[in-house]
């Protein structure tokens, strides 16, 4: 029987890269200015409801706290992913991130038409957080074969 001695582990873990909060901070920015911008937007009726419904405007209390969820909960699973220490490389999880979320925007605007002022900021952070993480992955892509090059 052989016993095995572990080295000591070090007192503190190794520094792990900045890169996914480069990918994050922006995305935590445009939740927090949709977050904080929604419940003053659903004040007024816009689009189909200012038109085909001429009755006095109630405010959406329902839709705007469900809107904002799908923002908060959509932008915590996105920095969740980005901030998690995995094998998959930065730049393929923000790009997987951006098709998922672009697949959301595709598949919820159908719905828009007969939906109040609050999907409005719904839609724009399903356009935006998708187009910084493709961006982000792109970026992160061409600086990964830049090093790889100069190596």
């Amino acid at each position: 029987m052989t016993l095995r001695v572990r080295a000591p582990m070090p007192p503190t873990p190794p520094r792990r890269p900045g890169g996914w909060a480069i990918a994050a901070m922006p995305i935590v920015g445009l939740a927090a200015y949709l977050l904080a911008r929604t419940p003053f937007e659903a004040r007024y009726p816009v689009g189909y409801a200012a038109f085909h419904h001429p009755e006095r405007w109630v405010y959406p209390t329902g839709e705007v706290e469900t809107c904002m969820a799908f923002m908060a909960i959509e932008a915590l699973a996105i920095v969740l992913v980005l901030a998690a220490r995995t094998k998959a490389p930065l730049g393929g999880r923000a790009l997987l991130l951006a098709i998922g979320l672009f697949v959301l925007l595709v598949a919820g605007s159908p719905l828009a038409i007969h939906c109040d002022s609050t999907i409005g900021n719904l839609l724009v952070w399903q356009l935006l957080a998708p187009a910084w993480l493709l961006a982000f992955a792109l970026g992160r892509g061409l600086y990964a074969l830049e090093q790889r090059a100069a190596r």
